[in-house]
């Protein structure tokens, strides 16, 4: 017998149909709907989030600036008994991250993690002296290749937590065209977090704050991060992928450039981009949305310094 839907269902129904609505319309290329309808979805589903903006703003202040005496610092762990060496991939959703991903699992020495929460749960509980312990644990319950991918990309908020108490990780940042980002995440309907993509305001003031972090890192440790740019790999896929090799002390091997072959399981909304070869389509596509976009860049402060201050930095 049929079940009645519930309100949670009819609101999901509606959310997923005005999304698939508004990718209808982009592939056709009427973006001016395509937006329309993702508004619309967007409308439907934040309501139903437990998200506070506010919040995680001043998350992310207390750790660009926490005041004289406030700073955490973390002893480095020193584990007893060898394991994978964290790969950590971190910055925003749609930053082209899946595909860093891809492309450093089909190393033979590297696991696919995917998006862990090991760390996570260590740390938001406040951490202690065992968390890096446990963090690492997790990682050799997973596998015994010498190097292991985290790409869960909230860790942007513990990188000061990974570089101080997990000397031997390996932090990589993905970039991405602001612009092409905030916009390819607006259209997705995720299934789980990215609570901020929900609201256009709430995205661009989140994507700010997060590259402001992100800056404060690189200020703080010189030289640990690596930014790689989704751009400079769609132009440059084997430059770029010896680049990101060298900073993980990994040799080059030819089958990261065929990362297309590699049938591991990917669960990102990215999953059906990276079993396909390199290309260009995406690549400053969110211009074809600038003109309807002139409104709200002209009256939100964020969606302004998107537009005009937060390009790619190379």
């Amino acid at each position: 017998m049929l079940q009645p839907l519930t309100s949670p269902d009819l609101l999901a129904l509606k959310a997923v149909a005005a999304y698939a609505r508004g990718e209808a319309y982009a592939d056709c290329g009427a973006y001016a709907q395509a937006l329309l309808w993702w508004v619309r979805g967007a409308s439907v589903w934040r309501p139903t989030l437990q998200f506070s903006l506010a919040q995680e703003l001043e998350r992310m202040h207390r750790l660009e600036h926490p005041g004289s005496g406030r700073a955490c610092r973390y002893a480095p762990f020193v584990p007893s008994v060898a394991g994978p060496r964290p790969i950590f991939i971190v910055g925003h959703a749609r930053s082209g991250s899946t595909l860093l991903e891809q492309i450093l699992c089909s190393h033979p020495l590297v696991h696919g993690g995917g998006e862990l929460s090991l760390l996570a749960a260590a740390v938001d509980g406040g951490g202690d002296d065992d968390s890096p312990g446990r963090y690492l644990d997790g990682l050799r319950d997973l596998t015994d290749k010498p190097f292991c991918t985290d790409k869960e990309l909230s860790h942007f908020v513990h990188v000061g937590f990974i570089l101080q108490a997990l000397p031997d990780a390996i932090v990589i940042h993905a970039v991405r065209d602001p612009l092409d980002t905030c916009l390819s995440a607006f259209g997705k309907l995720f299934e789980s977090g990215q609570d901020h993509t929900f609201n256009l305001h709430e995205l661009a003031a989140y994507f700010c704050a997060y590259r402001d972090l992100m800056q404060h890192w690189h200020r703080k440790f010189p030289n640990r991060i690596l930014d790689v740019h989704y751009e400079d790999v769609v132009a440059d896929l084997e430059g770029e992928t010896r680049r990101v090799l060298k900073h993980c002390g990994l040799e080059f091997d030819a089958r990261c450039l065929r990362f297309d072959e590699n049938e591991r399981p990917v669960t990102s909304a990215s999953r059906l981009e990276v079993r396909q070869p390199i290309n260009h389509k995406r690549v400053g596509w969110s211009r074809n949305y600038l003109p309807h976009l002139r409104p709200l860049v002209a009256k939100d402060a964020c969606w302004n310094r998107i537009h005009r201050e937060l390009g790619p930095q190379r």
